[in-house]
């Protein structure tokens, strides 16, 4: 069996965003095949991020599609990018398929949202107050617990 690399997030998202914007649309397939000579088969696989679609194809369903300009600009640029692999690439990680979607959002990521009612976020606690949360949920446990916990 062939070894197929998996689409890129990007690759994923713009097919995601050509299959949403032609159903928009309101358009079939065979419609598209009709006004733009795209044939079903191209149509199919750049709506499933099975291949990277030209240039010139995704300009033509973009235009089809009535895709203002700056998103156009937006589409435009995660083509170029879209066989950007991520850091998870680069490295030799066997990692099971449904967790690497999540580390590409990782690799992805502009902004990070966050909200815990009960505690600090990780990132922003002290030695001192991880400490009192590790003491504080395991009254019991011996002071080197807590500190390797800490």
């Amino acid at each position: 069996m062939q070894n197929r690399r998996r689409p890129t997030l990007r690759l994923r998202r713009l097919a995601a965003e050509m299959r949403r914007r032609r159903e928009e649309a309101g358009l079939t397939q065979d419609e598209v095949f009709e006004r733009t000579s795209i044939n079903q088969a191209t149509l199919y696989r750049v709506e499933n991020a099975l291949s990277r679609p030209q240039v010139r194809t995704l300009r033509a369903l973009l235009d089809l599609y009535g895709v203002n300009s700056e998103r156009t600009a937006y589409l435009l640029t995660l083509l170029r990018e879209s066989d950007h692999r991520g850091w998870l690439e680069t490295i030799d990680a066997h990692l099971p398929e449904r967790l690497t979607t999540y580390v590409e959002f990782d690799d992805e990521a502009r902004t990070v949202w966050n909200y815990q009612p009960s505690f600090v976020p990780g990132l922003l606690r002290t030695e001192a107050y991880a400490r009192a949360i590790v003491h504080g949920l395991m009254p019991e446990a011996s002071p080197g617990a807590v500190d390797s916990r800490a």
